[in-house]
């Protein structure tokens, strides 16, 4: 504070030159003066991104629905943050250059920080679905375990809807308080508030509500009732909870003399899909007294290395196996794009028994490697088993369980590129690796346009995101021969899927089959099918003949999947020409009919569908494409999200009897097929002479040699009478 003076004091030069004589006769010299402290922004309200830490939350199925259920508890890292002041005060006693008041001057220095804090909170969230068997519908109850006033801000999805619409309840299903919301889609419904019998100090609210049987699913996400009006959701996404399909009707005999169960129970449904179901943390402020000389540590975690993790690895030696297993396998593909966004290996593991019983001998589980994207296929680290679908022991715990319900499990090999660590010789290119192999640009293909290796020129087509590895240098194919070997000794894969093997020859995977001794493979061989302006060519030969080559390049070692099939069968629904699925020479037109035991057939996987849907399978045509694979030679594949998903519950049961039926049948990989129909609206087949399958709206009909096992929208399957003692 500066008294006025008592005479006038002599003009002060503001130049800068005599402010800073000023600053240093008061503050020393050296001094830059004061600087002035900029306030603070205001503190997002927002929850933090803490991607690392998610919760699992289950839903699980509940006593009775008047009392509060016991749900499993979500730990989350809450990011903490403090805003601290502490002012300083000091006197100076020092002549000035201008004669003022004699006297002290008190300067003020006002000093802020910030102080980030993490703490583990929990909060427990939980759903519970019931048959109403008196009513009809079902019954859904939503507790929450949050210190606010909660509304429940919901809507449905009609049947024959996509998955992410929202559609305003009927008004009978709403319960007594509810109102439409904003936007006219939703109806918010006040949770009330009970006792809650696993803590004392934080409320438990809940809904109730009695739904019919017309949704497919429930969407919801929670809000606060007045205070702050925060929101409560998936990390960005909606709650879903997924409801009951209808009993599923149709001309089926029961395969095993007895009425078969529902598909899939309600409450397992929804407790599978509750990994899914996140709770995004809520910043908070907490109060604790600031040091200001306080010393920050910061400690980083390293995983302890074992000796084996540095052990020489040996290749495994065991009787040369085939690469399609005993010829009747049925694969089922064990993730979708985003699986690692819940603790899938435990899914997984959790879901052995029901894989089994559903007939699938082998599953193809994501790649297991640390990875730059989330889904794995960006490999880092090859020797760094932790990933987003969970830890390395929980990988062994899977397959652990699959091996015990006699299901084999596929690694999924990312063999064709690999994720530098560091920047080498070309400033600003990331091509010096990390890790147990820390190989450097000689690793690299040559012609790489991005990467700058310094190997041998590409034998296949380029992948641009990431360094193209050459498979010709000695030593990059002996580290991934011993890395694979390692693989199926230290988590015990059987077989592989391999990813994206139009990058390199087919003889370097005839190396590396012949060096781990996989007992089913298979490989990605993706290639563009052809076309006439946006009509596909009725002949497809040139494309299966790409695919066979590379089985042959491979030694016969491994299967592909049969993109071919997947093309054609596009054309025949979106078009409908079902006279496209008999080639020339009558046989099936695509890798199924020139090299069967080799095609791994499918009509979905994590790429063309899920939430990618680069090439989705055409829609509600999908029960016709697996009457078709499920009954043809090849090793059919099924897609998870039709079979455990449901949003495609309408799926489950019919594919479950196809694969029934396929077994018993005993079709396997090199069947015969007999096309006894294939005109513009239906396709006709025998195979073996055991089953007769027709898919397509025309008309067929079977004689009273067969009986009908299996029908529905367009596609019916008949099996050979077993007193038939004249064959027509």
């Amino acid at each position: 504070l500066l008294l006025p003076p008592p005479v006038d004091p002599k003009p002060f030069d503001t130049k800068d030159e005599n402010i800073n004589a000023l600053v240093e006769s008061l503050f020393g010299a050296g001094s830059n003066g004061l600087t002035s402290i900029k306030p603070i922004a205001a503190r997002d309200e927002g929850p933090p991104e803490d991607e690392d830490s998610e919760p699992e939350l289950e839903l699980a199925k509940a006593a009775p629905m008047e009392k509060p259920k016991t749900l499993k508890t979500g730990m989350r890292k809450v990011k903490r943050m403090v805003t601290k002041s502490r002012t300083i005060t000091k006197s100076i006693d020092e002549p000035l250059p201008v004669k003022l008041v004699e006297g002290p001057w008190l300067t003020t220095n006002t000093i802020e920080e910030k102080l980030i804090r993490e703490k583990e909170v929990s909060y427990r969230v939980g759903a519970v679905v019931e048959k109403n068997v008196e009513g009809g519908g079902v019954l859904v109850r939503v507790e929450a375990e949050l210190p606010w006033n909660i509304v429940l801000h919901w809507g449905i999805v009609p049947r024959g809807a996509r998955a992410d619409v929202w559609t305003l309840p009927p008004e009978q299903w709403r319960p007594e308080g509810s109102v439409v919301g904003d936007t006219g889609k939703a109806c918010e419904t006040p949770m009330k508030k009970c006792e809650n019998p696993l803590s004392d100090r934080i409320q438990m609210s809940y809904a109730e509500l009695q739904l019919g049987n017309a949704p497919t699913a429930m969407r919801f996400v929670l809000k606060e009732n007045g205070g702050e009006g925060r929101w409560l959701d998936r990390n960005g996404d909606d709650f879903v909870i997924p409801m009951p399909e209808p009993a599923y009707a149709s001309t089926t005999l029961d395969l095993t003399g007895e009425r078969t169960k529902e598909a899939i129970d309600v409450a397992t449904a929804a407790a599978f899909r509750a990994a899914e179901l996140h709770l995004d943390s809520m910043d908070e402020v907490e109060e604790k007294e600031l040091d200001m000389n306080m010393q920050v540590e910061y400690e980083v975690a390293t995983p302890p290395l074992s000796e084996d993790d540095f052990a020489p690895a040996e290749r495994i030696q065991k009787p040369q196996k085939s690469a399609v297993g005993n010829g009747r396998e049925v694969l089922l593909q064990g993730f979708n794009w985003e699986s690692w966004k819940a603790p899938w290996y435990q899914a997984v593991e959790r879901l052995a028994p029901t894989i089994a019983e559903l007939g699938f001998t082998v599953v193809w589980l994501p790649p297991p490697t640390s990875s730059v994207s989330e889904q794995g296929y960006m490999p880092l680290d090859y020797y760094n088993l932790d990933s987003r679908y969970g830890t390395k022991e929980e990988l062994k715990g899977a397959i652990k369980a699959l091996h015990d319900n006699g299901v084999m499990a596929l690694g999924d090999a990312v063999l064709n590129h690999r994720c530098a660590h560091f920047i080498g010789d070309v400033p600003g290119t990331y091509n010096k690796f990390g890790g147990k192999l820390p190989w450097d640009a000689t690793a690299i293909v040559a012609d790489d346009p991005n990467f700058h290796g310094r190997g041998n020129k590409a034998d296949g087509e380029m992948f641009h995101a990431a360094p193209n590895i050459d498979h010709n240098q000695a030593f990059v194919k002996a580290d991934l021969e011993d890395w694979m070997s390692w693989l199926m000794r230290e988590v015990g894969y059987d077989g592989w899927r391999l990813d994206y093997v139009r990058g390199f020859w087919g003889g370097h995977v005839k190396d590396y089959m012949e060096a781990t001794n996989p007992q089913f493979a298979v490989g990605e061989y993706w290639d563009s099918l052809a076309y006439n302006m946006d009509a596909l060519d009725y002949n497809q030969d040139g494309h299966r003949q790409r695919i066979v080559n590379w089985l042959n390049a491979a030694g016969g070692n491994a299967g592909a999947f049969d993109v071919t099939t997947k093309g054609i069968l596009h054309a025949v629904f979106e078009r409908q020409e079902y006279w496209r699925l008999s080639d020339k020479a009558g046989k099936p037109p695509g890798v199924m009919g020139w090299w069967p035991s080799r095609a791994v057939t499918f009509i979905e996987n994590h790429d063309t569908g899920s939430t990618q849907g680069h090439w989705r399978f055409p829609r509600d045509k999908e029960l016709q494409g697996y009457a078709y694979i499920l009954t043809h030679p090849g090793t059919p594949t099924i897609f998870w999200d039709h079979i455990f998903d449901n949003n495609w519950g309408h799926l489950h049961k019919p594919i479950e009897d196809m694969i029934r039926i396929r077994k018993q049948s005993g079709i396997h990989c090199r069947s015969e097929v007999k096309i006894v129909k294939c005109e513009q609206s239906v396709y006709a087949a025998v195979i073996d002479d055991r089953l007769l399958m027709k898919i397509g709206p025309g008309h067929f009909h079977a004689d009273d040699a067969w009986d009908c096992v299996l029908s529905g929208q367009d596609f019916a399957i008949w099996r050979k009478k077993k007193d038939r003692s004249q064959p027509r």
